[in-house]
């Protein structure tokens, strides 16, 4: 196990400097004159991917082989399962999208070889116990974090994996009751009407979506023009669901005098498992952080000997060699071992970041609550200060180099 863990390591740090050197190499290649360098997808993909999937294949190996030293015949086993995940993974990438058999085939294939090396562990683990159930019952916290953090980064590289793969984007122009066909849906517009904001004027389409027959939703972008910048904005509308998104972006009008606008749409399966791969690992890490042992013990008090009524005046009368012995052992003993953490105050280092972290919760909570549409800005509903300038055909106004000091003239 040790050495997979090593492996692992070298994996993310290997993953880690190819971000970094993907992100600061034209910021470098800029500052020496060495050309304009644009890295952009195809540079992540090429060398992120394979990373992932062998991460994958020594995460779910590595997580099963004991410490230091493992007798078990786990080679016909890693076989049998490596036939398994690869079987699986073809059957299912067949249905799903033939065209796609390397990405999503090898992304499925090494994701069911760790949930079949995850389905081993937990028959070796539970197989001395009366019961499966009850096997499962007395398993650590640690133990269930583990497995829940790499359920979570089997069902993040998934989504992934089909997100980049099978994501549509479409570009189309339509008019009042047109209709395209994208991914499985129909899109029809039903219609345009003018929006007042509290601090923009938009053009809102209503699309109409739905499936083999069946209407799915209804979704309404807008183009706004706020009044303070007089910029325009493109508000998308999404409809999300576990197995896809459905984004919808209205563009401008194709010509003057024109009926027709311009429309980006978006269908992405999976992306939402991205997000829940990531929240699902975070509770495994929650979940290993409450095991019993990595919590502080109780340790007992000292056993006081009460003095007795027969002239003994205190406890320091009792002493004998043996124990002064034996507290000559316990001094050592001190200061010998650092002195224990307060469980009092472990209880505080383990809350603050736990308060920090929900209050940033709450706070994004509110944040993304509120409607999008109103800007906080004090000199809203306030009166235009007035002003004027000055006529350009005044001839009394005359400007020379003295007015401009320090200024090019």
């Amino acid at each position: 196990r040790e050495s997979f863990l090593v492996i692992n390591n070298v994996i993310i740090l290997i993953s880690t400097l190819v971000v970094l050197l993907g992100t600061l190499y034209p910021i470098i290649a800029d500052s020496f004159n060495l050309g304009q360098v644009s890295v952009g997808p195809p540079y992540f993909n090429a060398l992120f991917v394979p990373l992932t999937w062998l991460l994958l294949v020594a995460m779910g190996m590595g997580s099963n082989i004991r410490w230091k030293k493992d007798s078990r015949p786990l080679l016909g086993a890693g076989m049998v399962i490596a036939v398994s995940s690869l079987v699986l993974a073809a059957i299912i990438t067949y249905f799903v999208s033939p065209s796609a058999m390397l990405n999503i085939g090898v992304t499925l294939a090494v994701s069911f070889w760790v949930l079949l090396w995850m389905a081993v562990d937990f028959k070796d683990k539970t197989k001395n116990a009366p019961s499966r159930l009850k096997g499962l019952r007395q398993l650590r916290l640690s133990y269930w974090g583990q497995q829940t953090a790499h359920i979570g980064v089997i069902i993040a590289v998934i989504g992934v994996a089909f997100t980049t793969t099978l994501s549509i984007e479409r570009d189309v122009a339509l008019a009042p009751n047109d209709s395209v066909h994208v991914q499985g849906y129909d899109f029809v517009v039903k219609g345009f009407r003018e929006v007042k904001g509290s601090n923009f004027d938009a053009t809102q389409a209503e699309v109409e979506i739905s499936k083999e027959g069946q209407v799915v939703t209804t979704l309404y972008p807008e183009k706004r023009n706020y009044i303070i910048s007089m910029m325009p904005m493109t508000e998308a509308a999404i409809d999300a669901s576990l197995m896809r998104d459905v984004y919808v972006a209205l563009g401008e009008p194709i010509a003057e005098n024109s009926n027709e606008w311009a429309f980006r749409i978006y269908v992405k399966p999976l992306i939402r498992w991205v997000w829940l791969g990531a929240l699902i690992m975070a509770f495994g890490a929650l979940l290993s952080m409450l095991d019993n042992r990595y919590r502080m013990k109780k340790t007992k008090a000292p056993v006081q000997i009460a003095p007795k009524q027969s002239g003994v005046g205190s406890v320091a009368d009792l002493s004998t060699p043996a124990n002064n012995s034996s507290d000559k052992n316990a001094q050592q003993a001190q200061v010998n071992h650092p002195k224990t953490v307060n469980k009092k105050q472990l209880r505080l280092w383990f809350l603050i970041p736990l308060i920090v972290f929900i209050g940033f919760m709450i706070m994004l909570y509110m944040r993304l609550g509120k409607p999008t549409d109103i800007v906080t800005n004090t000199a809203l509903e306030r009166p235009v200060p007035a002003f004027e300038l000055p006529l350009l055909s005044d001839t009394s106004r005359i400007m020379t180099n003295e007015n401009l000091p320090d200024e090019p003239f």
